[in-house]
């Protein structure tokens, strides 16, 4: 089975005929901060339809409904990581240097 196409044109025509009331640059306004943001192609047709289903909901709704992309594609750091932070800049901060000129 081969994965859903992205087809913007074909779901633009269906948001027009569900939603005459939206903007056309509004909708594509919100499909272009989907696709920005890294949202797969099936789960911003499913939530643009849904939006277009609901009498009270705007395009503006999808953007304010998705995922920071940083969120998404962070790694989780390491527990011990904000200690060794800590531990890195208390060393800076006591560090001393020779003084200027001193070839120590």
């Amino acid at each position: 089975m081969s994965a859903p196409q992205p087809a913007t044109r074909e779901l633009l025509g269906l948001l027009a005929a569900m939603r005459p009331d939206w903007e056309y640059c509004d909708v594509r306004e919100a499909l272009a901060a989907a696709h920005a943001a890294a949202r797969p192609w099936p789960q911003v047709a499913v939530e643009i339809v849904r939006l277009a289903a609901d009498p009270d909901a705007g395009p503006h709704d999808l953007t304010l409904n998705a995922p920071d992309a940083w969120r998404q594609r962070r790694q989780p750091q390491p527990a011990d990581t904000a200690h060794r932070g800590a531990a890195l800049a208390r060393a800076a901060v006591h560090r001393t240097h020779p003084p200027e000129g001193d070839a120590g």
